[in-house]
């Protein structure tokens, strides 16, 4: 199996995963990168259509985030695409974040992510605040850093 097709594999198992919560959940992602960048967040499917695949994408959410500012839009993605004035990071969003990373508030499940210069984005636990400078507390898949 092909690294794209298992990404969009995994992808969609977590998408499915998400949707049949009763919560919804929010992404809010704090740009610590030094630059202005513009994000948008893909929902990708594959569907398979007598022996042919068809892959569909639609934009979930766009933003236009200032250093040291934040976007929050609802969670339905599963692959990022974050511009910079000087390079553009593509990520595939293939692990779920675990439990303990999930801040609730209002009914409503949070996850809290970071973007720092190199393009890796590092997701924060509840008691984290941003920026965050110590990244010794991710999780397996995390940082997430962008495909080539």
């Amino acid at each position: 199996m092909k690294l794209k097709d298992m990404c969009l594999c995994v992808a969609l198992i977590c998408v499915v995963l998400f949707s049949s919560c009763t919560r919804v959940g929010k992404f809010i992602l704090y740009n610590n990168s030094g630059s202005i960048v513009n994000v948008q967040l893909v929902v990708t499917t594959t569907r398979s259509d007598y022996g042919q695949q068809t892959e569909t994408s639609r934009i979930s959410a766009t933003a236009k985030i200032a250093n040291e500012q934040q976007m929050e839009t609802y969670f339905a993605a599963n692959k990022i695409f974050i511009v910079t004035e000087t390079t553009s990071w593509t990520y595939c969003f293939t692990n779920c974040p675990l439990h303990e990373y999930r801040q609730t508030h209002r009914e409503k499940d949070k996850f809290r992510f970071q973007l720092e210069s190199t393009g890796e984005i590092y997701i924060l636990l509840p008691t984290e605040n941003y920026p965050l400078k110590d990244f010794t507390n991710q999780p397996p898949g995390f940082p997430l850093k962008p495909i080539q």
